[in-house]
């Protein structure tokens, strides 16, 4: 996990968790990583690698044997996660309670929700893939009404943001469309303008039917923003420009300029809506 949180053993060995793909190399970590990834966790985090490791590669062979027995008598799972907080004592017990009651909210949430929710954390993560595969099972799953149309429309709109992460635009619009025609949200039809502006395609026809001067503001963000974005990037570029040698200068610095007045063509072209 990057620096090691220290107290006891560090293992020769990590021990990957299969939800987020981390390395954990002490029993510090390994609560760490429970406390503040519960969202994720499936019923099955604990398996018998999860023991081996702390028996072998933590040196706790007194909390593998107390897991062991939970584990074989399939008494409740929840409780073996607080065990292992218990145990390894890098968290208070106020912490630990807290916790517990986590633990109570989570169980007590609408299943698809608490997907929504999970899918929700491996998007902020960045492992878009895996929210994707859980927004659609979402999606497919039989639909419950008492969620609502803003549920749904949520679920789409998150999606998008994901397929946007990994530039593939036309399933992102796709599920921005999905997601207005749900939900009916005014940040949807400005993210779907926003990424026709991206993508240099006609603005969608439910954008299209938005209050105009609405789409005058958007429209003074994106050329706002596409701005500030091509400035920075032009510091970075003439910082490189700088570092060559004269000759490779001077021909970069004519095919940067060249570059520069075609996109603020471009810029101009689009100003207005």
């Amino acid at each position: 996990m990057g620096q090691y949180l220290l107290g006891g053993a560090v293992a020769k060995i990590p021990y990957v968790t299969k939800e987020l793909n981390i390395s954990i190399y002490t029993a510090e970590e390994l609560c760490y990583y429970i406390y503040h990834n519960l969202t994720v966790l499936e019923d099955d985090f604990i398996q018998n690698d999860l023991v081996e490791f702390i028996r072998t590669q933590l040196s706790m062979p007194v909390l593998a044997e107390r897991m062991e027995r939970y584990y074989q008598s399939q008494r409740d799972r929840d409780m073996m996660l607080v065990l292992i907080l218990r145990e390894v004592a890098y968290y208070s017990e106020k912490d630990i309670v807290d916790f517990q009651e986590q633990l109570v909210a989570l169980r007590r949430m609408n299943p698809l929700d608490r997907k929504r929710e999970q899918a929700d954390l491996f998007a902020d993560k960045g492992n878009f893939q895996k929210a994707i595969r859980i927004y659609e099972k979402i999606l497919n799953d039989k639909r419950d009404l008492k969620l609502g149309s803003g549920f749904y429309g949520r679920v789409y709109q998150h999606m998008a943001v994901c397929y946007a992460g990994l530039f593939r635009y036309d399933e992102t619009m796709k599920c921005l469309s999905l997601s207005y025609k749900e939900a009916k949200s005014a940040e949807v039809l400005k993210q779907m303008y926003f990424l026709s502006r991206l993508q240099k395609t006609a603005v969608p026809r439910e954008v299209q039917e938005a209050d105009p001067r609405v789409m005058r503001d958007w429209e003074a963000e994106w050329v706002s923003a596409a701005y500030k974005s091509r400035t920075e990037t032009d510091i970075e570029e003439r910082k490189e420009l700088f570092a060559e040698e004269e000759e490779q200068r001077q021909e970069k610095v004519t095919q940067f300029l060249d570059k520069k007045k075609q996109q603020y063509r471009e810029m101009a072209d689009h100003v207005s809506v």
